[in-house]
């Protein structure tokens, strides 16, 4: 069977990718641009991925690929993912992320394929803090949340109005080998390996739930094999625990005695970020699928990885 991941080149998509190829499938990709720090390349797995050269926004290009490779299965990762970036450039996120995903649902249709939209957790902006449910409002009010919860409502629209199988994943926070972003846990170990010390802002509490990228890999899969259940419908992914910013950093850095963090003032977008999020995952869970892997092994799982690698990473930023 041949699968289609988009994003292939991102965290996701490539420990998706990896997985599937692990179990003997053909795993398709978009490739737009070649970017040297390229998370399937660093997974060894690039040439393992047959990739059509072309563009999300290009709907009769994305007709051709799920024609030309019988394409039966879409897991839909492509994105701007990116949330403090995507304010200084609105129209190119929106175009990605929702006029994107559209052409993918719009082709998918043509083959009747089943498609796995991955979500996020962003998308119900800030709701308390208690964990939230799936028939939670969509709130995301920044350029990416907003971005997500409407490709997420258009999803589930394609499910309603024309009977296509689809799955909406709205996942916590990912970490795990790959990922090149900066974002808190891989720019904090990029740090520390470089013997330079990771900044805690000042004032800045935010709290966030993390996933280990394998049980989120596995999450989508147990998804996607029960579409008969699962179908039309959004599922929760991830792991119960919830953490703060500083804490993140303090256990990063537990796995680097001789380095001691720096504290500065924040940086003003990071006043606007959302304060709380905590998933519930009961709906899934009920299903049958829970995580395995707690945040402390999943942190010296990736650090090692890091380690591994440090020779070829990119510098991380601040």
């Amino acid at each position: 069977m041949r699968i289609l991941v988009t994003g292939a080149n991102g965290i996701y998509g490539a420990n998706m990718s990896k997985k599937l190829l692990n179990e003997g499938y053909e795993v398709v990709s978009i490739m737009h641009d070649r970017c040297p720090f390229a998370a399937a390349s660093l997974l060894n797995i690039e040439s393992s991925i047959s990739w059509a050269h072309g563009d999300v926004l290009d709907y009769n290009f994305l007709t051709r690929v799920i024609a030309d490779y019988e394409i039966d299965t879409i897991y839909h990762f492509a994105a701007m993912p990116i949330v403090k970036r995507c304010p200084d450039a609105p129209l190119p996120v929106y175009l990605t992320n929702v006029i994107g995903t559209c052409n993918i649902l719009e082709a998918a249709k043509r083959r009747d394929c089943k498609v796995l939209y991955m979500s996020t957790d962003k998308v119900y902006g800030y709701a308390g803090e208690k964990p939230y449910e799936e028939d939670f409002p969509l709130m995301g009010l920044g350029v990416y949340d907003s971005s997500k919860a409407s490709a997420d409502l258009i999803t589930r629209a394609y499910h309603y109005t024309y009977g296509l199988r689809t799955i909406v994943a709205r996942s916590c926070n990912i970490f795990g080998p790959g990922d090149l972003n900066w974002r808190i846990i891989p720019n904090t170990i990029r740090r520390c390996l470089l013997k330079k010390p990771p900044v805690i802002f000042r004032g800045i509490e935010h709290t966030r739930e993390y996933i280990f990228v394998d049980d989120a890999v596995d999450a989508l899969m147990f998804l996607m094999k029960h579409i008969d259940k699962t179908c039309g419908q959004a599922f929760n992914v991830g792991s119960g625990e919830s953490i703060s910013d500083e804490e993140t950093i303090r256990r990063i850095v537990s796995f680097f005695p001789s380095i001691k963090p720096e504290i500065r003032e924040p940086l003003p977008h990071m006043c606007k970020e959302i304060p709380y999020q905590r998933l519930s995952c009961s709906k899934i869970r009920k299903l049958g699928w829970k995580s395995k892997t707690d945040f402390d092994t999943g942190l010296e799982k990736t650090i090692d990885w890091y380690r591994e690698h440090k020779d070829i990473l990119p510098p991380p930023l601040l």
